[in-house]
């Protein structure tokens, strides 16, 4: 019998040509992820660094953070243009940007850590669950990139709210942002807005410039339970057909803090009180409604209601003056004789 294994070698080789093959390749111009991670790390530290470090003399922040993006170039051996087409490319690829961007967020936050700085969910939410009273509910994209252009200058997120949800809930949802630009800056608008049980609406925006950790946060001191959570992120649109300024923001967290049980069940007694003191007014209002009188009590006819019922009475006269004819149209008398007599008029 002969031995197989030199065949299933062979069969084993031409797969793997095959997934080779089949792997769509880049277009021209476009970097490699791996090398587009090593650019993206590098162009944020350089970011960092033109809205903090200190400007050369004679030279404006877009200047400076322009040639700060430049040594970036230098130093990958890239030119500008290839890392604008790759910057257009992966943002239009949301797989292939979410784990270019998983891995930067990764670098940044442990250098961040190294030097004593807290950065994205490394912090005192690092290790929260989606349960518990503080919980992290977080369950949309991890990463989500806008642009100044039609279409791609507004993402928004909605979450329903399930029975882990409690009266007087709070809120706090938080992630970084990166500001991704050839020339000048836009500012990202974020808001979150929370509809209750109750039909109430509560709503919190924030402006963001540049690269920062974001936070929104609605406090809850009515009782109110979240029914629904909308979140949007937005910039506003540029004219130009093209434009290379991307902002991307990742390191999401969505985080929930449940109230103590004390405090629900003060809110509980508080609906409980208001829903009573509703009820009271309607039985008032009932009791008083003397067409429909309670079991065994006289019902009155509403002619008789309507009598007992106070009315002003006022009536106003007024006098009629005498009236005066005007001195020309005075006549004088004159005798006319009438059936052979004689009568002033």
């Amino acid at each position: 019998m002969m031995n197989s294994r030199p065949a299933h070698l062979v069969i084993l080789a031409l797969g793997v040509l095959l997934l080779a093959a089949c792997k769509p390749k880049l277009p021209a111009g476009v970097l490699s992820e791996g090398k587009m991670e090593r650019v993206l790390y590098d162009y944020h530290l350089a970011q960092g660094l033109s809205q903090t470090g200190p400007h050369t003399e004679g030279m404006n922040a877009d200047t400076y953070s322009y040639a700060l993006v430049e040594a970036v170039c230098r130093k990958h051996g890239i030119s500008q243009a290839e890392l604008d087409s790759s910057f257009v490319y992966y943002c239009s690829d949301l797989e292939a940007m979410n784990r270019i961007y998983k891995h930067v967020v990764l670098r940044l936050e442990h250098d961040a850590e190294v030097y004593g700085a807290a950065a994205g969910p490394r912090d005192v939410y690092a290790s929260l669950t989606a349960t518990g009273d503080t919980a992290n509910v977080w369950a949309d994209r991890p990463v989500i990139a806008v642009k100044p252009l039609a279409r791609q200058n507004l993402q928004a997120w909605t979450m329903e709210c399930d029975s882990t949800w409690l009266m007087g809930d709070d809120i706090l949802w938080r992630f970084r942002t990166m500001d991704i630009h050839d020339r000048g800056m836009e500012n990202l608008y974020a808001d979150l807005v929370v509809v209750y049980d109750n039909d109430s609406v509560r709503a919190i925006q924030k402006t963001i410039v540049g690269d920062q950790l974001v936070e929104l946060r609605l406090d809850n001191h009515k009782g109110w339970t979240p029914r629904s959570l909308t979140g949007h992120l937005y910039v506003s649109m540029q004219k130009q057909e093209q434009s290379n300024h991307i902002i991307v923001a990742s390191a999401f967290a969505l985080i929930r803090f449940h109230k103590s049980e004390e405090m629900r069940r003060r809110f509980a007694a508080d609906s409980l009180q208001t829903d009573s003191t509703a009820i009271d007014s309607v039985a008032a209002r009932a009791k008083a409604d003397t067409l429909h009188p309670a079991a065994g009590e006289e019902r009155i006819l509403p002619s008789e209601l309507r009598d007992r019922q106070s009315v002003e009475r006022t009536i106003n006269v007024v006098r009629e003056k005498k009236y005066t004819p005007a001195r020309g149209n005075r006549r004088k008398a004159v005798n006319r004789p009438v059936n052979g007599r004689r009568f002033s008029q």
